[in-house]
């Protein structure tokens, strides 16, 4: 029974209820991609292995799992692409299918990136 005119849920733990079945609805539809930008995030940094760079062929990535298709953003700096995921990232460097995997620096994150 609702205390005032303008009340939408019988008790607080309806609203909260109810919020937390739309939230779980929405984590769920971004899931599969969720998963597969981690996957990218974990295969670069296990490919850096602690350095800052790196450079690797396309099939040593796919290997691992990578997936070329799943990004978070495109950075163009001195007219090269880097394709990056969260705070690592990767660019082509030659014709030969290689790529160079980096991580970013704070240096970047300082600056806006």
């Amino acid at each position: 029974m609702p205390k005032r005119s303008n009340q939408k849920f019988a008790s607080r733990q309806n609203q909260i209820n109810y919020n937390n079945q739309r939230a779980s609805k929405e984590r769920r539809s971004v899931q599969f991609i969720q998963d597969k930008l981690k996957r990218n995030r974990d295969v670069i940094l296990k490919l850096l292995g602690g350095q800052s760079e790196v450079v690797v062929n396309v099939e040593t990535m796919q290997s691992l799992g990578f997936s070329f298709y799943v990004l978070t953003h495109l950075l163009n700096e001195e007219d090269r692409l880097m394709v990056c995921i969260y705070d690592v990232g990767y660019q082509k460097i030659n014709e030969k299918e290689e790529y160079i995997s980096f991580r970013f620096s704070t240096f970047w994150f300082n600056l806006g990136w």
